[in-house]
């Protein structure tokens, strides 16, 4: 597995990691802080989703990318059929690393959507929509081999055009 790290001088995405899957890669980046629904809407305008954590391996790759202790949200949710967990990105659930007593659907209001790094690194928990706010991991869609560099500049130039954009405001 190889990994490289590029840093993007952009509020909006902090860090890009391409994560290599046999002859495929994965892009992950992170949402600014929002609610988990607007995170994912938010991956969505960037052609990506809130990430699918499909292996143990993806789980700490994710852990030694961007940490252990904030809490990020992730592509899981049961908004639909509460206790029927499912990928925004559809990928079928074959792995999951609940912390211990999750998910419990706690807090009274239901609880639908998957945030990281709960009690442990890496360990989920589900939450509420909005409580907090977090920054989320999105990823977008493994490309073919040798065309990942034109989806990171395609990236870059939206993070680029999102500074701009937000430095204008002010």
């Amino acid at each position: 597995m190889s990994t490289r790290s590029i840093s993007i001088a952009a509020r909006s995405l902090c860090l890009i990691v391409i994560f290599s899957r046999s002859a495929f890669a994965s892009i992950y980046a992170l949402t600014p802080v929002l609610s988990w629904t607007d995170a994912e809407a938010y991956a969505n305008s960037l052609g990506g989703h809130l990430v699918a954590i499909n292996s143990q391996a993806e789980q700490n790759l994710l852990v030694s990318m961007f940490g252990g202790t904030e809490y990020f949200w992730i592509g899981l949710t049961d908004q639909q059929v509460e206790g029927l967990f499912m990928w925004t990105n559809g990928d079928p659930v074959t792995y999951t690393h609940w912390a211990p007593g999750e998910p419990n659907n706690g807090g009274g209001s239901g609880e639908d959507y998957v945030l990281m790094n709960w009690i442990a690194p890496g360990k989920w928990n589900d939450g509420t929509n909005n409580n907090p706010p977090l920054r989320g991991i999105m990823e977008f869609a493994p490309e073919p081999p040798g065309s990942a560099i034109p989806a990171l500049a395609s990236l870059a130039l939206v993070s680029v055009r999102a500074l701009l954009g937000s430095t204008r405001d002010h």
